[in-house]
């Protein structure tokens, strides 16, 4: 549990994205080519649309990051049409990913996931090339979550009334006492109301506490866009190599160029 008191993660903190969405043309149920969103394929080689990715931020104390991937829950139908349906464990020992999943679960359970964090880093920022927005995901019901406990507990009495902590007799009429705390934690309020009745003596303590979520926008895009910048040897050795056989498609092309030749005709060649 973390300093407030909710059943939290104690590192408290993680980046969640989501992959590319699939789409249909038009009103159709044709779905086109999917390509998935660059920086979701970056950080996951995930290919598959309808996908989404919670990190860890890893604190003093874990060793590393963990990594959640979760999953679309298909109907049994799909696997007429697309073949068969992979098995979370599938997913998780995929080879083709770029970084280790630690978990796999279903898109279902990304809320309740996400309530145990006290920071969400989310991307949102213009790509330098197009001058479209990366938009970051809207979060419903996340950025308060209440929490209410009931104790209720019953005592034998013979009407003499309850006695507080000091031998003396609380009083008979309810009693409430509001407490609250609006410091940097998640804690936004705190109220605690106690009644006592005459009589068999029963009384209900109902606690709420409000926890909040901070859920950071801005952080996130320039270091993820910055970190794209830097290429590893391997993908430096992939983008040599598409180049070359983009090269080659094109020079095949230019040979192929002749007269009444329609530029789909071209375009198919170079495909």
């Amino acid at each position: 549990k973390s300093d407030n008191g909710s059943s939290r993660q104690s590192s408290s903190c993680c980046i969640f994205l989501y992959g590319g969405i699939s789409t249909t043309r038009n009103d159709t149920d044709h779905e086109p080519l999917f390509r998935q969103e660059s920086y979701f394929a970056w950080l996951t080689g995930v290919k598959e649309p309808d996908c989404a990715v919670l990190i860890e931020v890893p604190t003093e104390e874990a060793e590393a990051a963990t990594t959640t991937l979760f999953i679309p829950k298909l109907p049994s139908e799909y696997a007429t049409i697309m073949g068969r349906i992979k098995k979370p464990d599938e997913w998780k020992n995929s080879p083709e990913f770029y970084s280790d999943i630690d978990h796999v679960c279903y898109t279902e359970e990304i809320e309740t996931k996400l309530r145990e964090y006290d920071c969400i880093y989310l991307l949102d920022g213009p790509n330098s090339d197009s001058g479209l927005v990366y938009k970051a995901p809207k979060l419903p019901n996340l950025l308060s979550v209440t929490t209410v406990n009931q104790h209720e507990s019953e005592s034998e009495s013979d009407g003499a009334g309850k006695t507080n902590g000091d031998g003396g007799e609380q009083p008979r009429f309810p009693t409430e006492t509001t407490a609250t705390d609006s410091s940097k934690s998640s804690i936004e309020g705190d109220a605690t109301t106690t009644s006592t009745e005459e009589g068999d003596a029963k009384a209900t303590t109902t606690t709420s506490t409000t926890t909040t979520t901070i859920v950071d926008t801005t952080s996130l895009f320039p270091i993820l866009a910055e970190c794209r910048v830097h290429k590893s040897q391997a993908e430096q050795y992939l983008m040599r190599h598409v180049t070359e056989i983009t090269s080659w498609a094109h020079a095949y092309v230019m040979r192929n160029c002749t007269p009444q030749r329609m530029e789909y005709q071209l375009e198919s060649l170079f495909r």
